[in-house]
């Protein structure tokens, strides 16, 4: 019986190094930025940077995607290979962000790698956070762990 083999897409140094300049982009054209981070999920074989605002919450994601990508479009010398295609927003609502913000206050995880982790009930294949807003209310009572 054949055996199908998945080899994992690997998190590049260019792809961290470029979600680093998204997030210093964003925060100098003050966008209302949540927390941002790449995920990795075996069903599609792909890293996405995943970025959190509560401009989702409010106006929704397509008035979002359209505000990234005008940012973009402005500085996109600095951060050359990033695109939409390679970005997922999120409401500062969504369960994982609260999630993430309340194992945040306990354990700072700003720009560190977090592979196979367990938060809240949710296996998380592979991470790499960047930063979550002290403003993004946790979970009450959740329950994470690493």
């Amino acid at each position: 019986m054949a055996e199908e083999i998945l080899v994992k897409e690997p998190l590049t140094k260019e792809m961290i190094e470029a979600g680093e300049a998204l997030e210093r982009i964003l925060v100098s054209a003050r966008f209302d930025l949540a927390a941002i981070f790449w995920l990795y999920t075996s069903e599609a074989n792909k890293w996405r940077l995943m970025i959190a605002s509560p401009q989702v919450d409010n106006e929704g994601p397509k008035k979002t995607y359209a505000t990234i990508r005008e940012i973009l479009s402005k500085a996109a010398s600095m951060a050359p290979d990033l695109d939409l295609w390679s970005i997922t927003v999120l409401g500062s609502g969504e369960t994982l962000v609260r999630t993430l913000a309340g194992a945040n206050r306990h354990l700072g995880l700003s720009n560190k790698r977090l592979p196979g982790i367990y938060l809240n009930g949710v296996n998380i294949e592979d991470m790499y956070v960047y930063y979550i807003a002290d403003s993004v209310e946790p979970l009450r009572g959740s329950d994470w762990y690493i």
